[in-house]
């Protein structure tokens, strides 16, 4: 399966947020998918941390680490 998710989807599941449905989670979570995001999703998660309108547990530069890896 083909996935492309959006911010929610991503920081959800990045940061183990329980709005993420187990479901949902498993099927982001399946080496079997192919999951892309957008890099707009990027630019918006920077966008909000420079505001201040967002707090994540890693550094960004972390998170792009993890959704390349």
């Amino acid at each position: 399966m083909q996935l492309l998710i959006d911010t929610h989807i991503l920081i959800w599941f990045l940061e183990g947020n329980k709005l993420l449905s187990k479901s949902r989670r498993q099927i982001v979570a399946d080496s079997q998918n192919n999951v892309f995001v957008s890099i707009a999703s990027l630019w918006e998660i920077a966008i909000k941390i420079s505001i201040g309108k967002l707090t994540l547990a890693k550094p960004l530069a972390n998170v792009i680490k993890q959704i390349e890896d």
